[in-house]
């Protein structure tokens, strides 16, 4: 088995309250546009994610304990992964909300 190389660190780093200053204007502003029946409960925006760490809009780096099987099993963004996704996306792609 090969050792991964991460992006990012592997590391949480605050750098503002949770959650920051943009992730607080972007949820204000997905609560005008966006209806109340579709709704999520992290209080942040992910910019970024490599590992075991998000990063948010807001540059906070924070462990991923939320994850799913898919990124608990692989990682966020590994490349094996975002290759094969990118292969597919090429085909097509349907998106829902």
């Amino acid at each position: 088995m090969s050792t991964l190389q991460y992006r990012l660190p592997q590391k949480r780093c605050l750098v503002t309250e949770l959650p920051g200053p943009k992730s607080t204007a972007l949820a204000a502003r997905r609560r005008a546009a966006v209806g109340a029946g579709v709704t999520s409960v992290l209080p942040i925006y992910v910019a970024d994610a490599d590992g075991a760490v998000v990063v948010d809009v807001d540059g906070n780096s924070l462990i991923d304990l939320g994850a799913g099987i898919a990124v608990t099993s692989v990682g966020a963004s590994n490349p094996a992964v975002v290759a094969a996704v990118q292969q597919q996306v090429a085909r097509f792609t349907h998106t829902c909300f």
